[in-house]
């Protein structure tokens, strides 16, 4: 149950897939662009200026403004084993729900606190121990700074949560999400039909990959921005090891494709969009070679969509649901 966010760790990149089939590929040599991916922090290219009038895309949240957050995050995973399926815990939809203070205000940067208020999934009864590790979840917080284009400087836990073992791993995931409520955006002044792209690096489910953000502006009016995303990842190093594998054990990709698409209602005062879907896939077959047994190939396929929504106070915690299609959104 625990392992919905550490499963849907390539959804919570940002960005996503188009929801139309992937075109999957062996891998071979990354892709050009993976060079010009910085080892740390983002790189951010201005591909088209779109139309006059244009003028700067700059956060400008109030200081000491609280807002709610919440996302719904539903994913399904398959995998096989040398053509067999493997049995797999069903992901059931999930909610988490933060509340966002806006803490320090310069000419250079915004800090913000998320706190976690809530993490549920849809389903019956829940056993106690997962129960317990999701309710260890609530008041756990980080401090986020972004630079006035959205660029992370640094995501710090707050200290005093008191989450339980079983759930630290999914409290990193949320972390890693608070700290992605807000797209990157372009220092040159822009207007409308613009296109910019983000290249930065990320480990997913552990495994190194560069990541390619193209944007565009589709509309602004004020402070209000509709922008529309798609995003590609590429394997750094197709022969990285996977964790969990047992001493003299190897794999190697075989065939990697992930990314996705979104679109969402972003306001230049807030953390987080107004309203926002995005729908990220996944599709790799990796060749695994174990101590004593013939290489046998393993496929992991997996679907996930998410909905965010926000506002300037509280949000109202909805029943979890499907997020809708990027499609339909704003």
């Amino acid at each position: 149950m625990l392992a919905i966010l550490s499963l849907a760790g390539w959804a919570l990149l940002g960005g996503g897939l188009a929801t139309a089939a992937p075109s999957v590929a062996p891998v071979d040599a990354p892709p050009e662009w993976v060079a010009r991916a910085p080892e740390t922090g983002s790189r951010v290219e201005l591909v088209e200026p779109g139309t006059a009038p244009r003028a700067p895309l700059r956060l400008g949240p109030s200081l000491g403004a609280r807002q709610g957050v919440v996302i719904e995050l539903d994913v399904g995973l398959s995998m096989t084993l040398g053509g067999v399926a493997l049995p797999s815990e069903p992901l059931p939809p999930q909610t988490v729900a933060l509340g966002i203070e806006i803490t320090g205000v310069t000419a250079e940067e915004v800090v913000y606190v998320a706190t976690v208020q809530r993490v549920s999934v849809s389903e019956g009864p829940l056993p106690e121990a997962t129960k317990a590790a999701l309710d260890s979840l609530v008041g756990a917080a980080v401090e986020v700074r972004l630079d006035l284009q959205g660029r992370l400087r640094s995501a710090r836990p707050m200290p005093g949560a008191a989450v339980l073992p079983a759930a630290a791993e999914s409290l990193g995931r949320i972390y890693e999400s608070a700290a992605a409520l807000t797209p990157t955006l372009p220092t040159e002044p822009v207007g409308v039909g613009a296109q910019w792209v983000v290249l930065q690096r990320a480990a997913p489910g552990g495994f190194p990959v560069a990541v390619r953000e193209r944007s565009t502006l589709a509309s602004r009016d004020g402070e209000l921005l509709v922008i529309e995303r798609e995003t590609e990842q590429a394997l750094i190093d197709p022969a990285g090891s996977m964790a969990g594998l047992p001493d003299g054990a190897f794999s190697r990709f075989l065939v990697f494709y992930a990314g996705g698409a979104s679109m969402g209602r972003h306001h230049l005062g807030w953390i987080g969009p107004e309203r926002a879907a995005e729908a990220t896939d996944l599709d790799a077959t990796v060749s695994l070679e174990m101590p004593g047994e013939p290489p046998r190939s393993l496929r992991v396929e997996l679907r996930a969509r998410k909905g965010v929504q926000s506002g300037p106070a509280a949000v109202s915690d909805p029943a979890p649901s499907p997020p809708p299609d990027p499609a339909a959104a704003p």
